[in-house]
């Protein structure tokens, strides 16, 4: 599990802090799960599966397949923005929720447009 959980936390470009303060445990808490020295409890497994989209015997290394069930299908412009966020360099929960409220709040105001037509 150990290489499963660094992997995917430097595919997202992180470092053990920033990756730390969006799970809000402690630095070594992290490095201590990546050397096989910690385990983690399962509440933190799920949040970890739910954060890289991956199912937990995934992160177990139980399964090689990190997503087996592949029947929904994300819009063109999800698409888009997935691979643009995989290439930004990693952003604080803060701004990310920052952009995320502002895109629904953009959606709110296209919608309501939208039905006064």
């Amino acid at each position: 599990m150990q290489n499963r959980l660094a992997e995917l936390r430097m595919g997202r470009h992180m470092s053990q802090q920033e990756f730390s303060k969006i799970l809000n445990v402690a630095q070594n808490t992290i490095s201590q799960w990546e050397n096989g020295k910690r385990n983690m409890d399962t509440e933190i497994l799920v949040k970890l599966a739910d954060y890289f989209q991956v199912t937990t015997d995934y992160l177990l290394g139980r399964s090689e397949v990190s997503c087996p069930d592949k029947t929904f299908h994300l819009s063109s412009a999800e698409e888009l923005m997935v691979k643009k966020y995989r290439t930004l360099p990693a952003l604080s929960r803060e701004t990310l929720d920052t952009v995320l409220d502002s895109l629904y709040l953009k959606e709110q105001c296209y919608a309501k447009k939208s039905t006064a037509s």
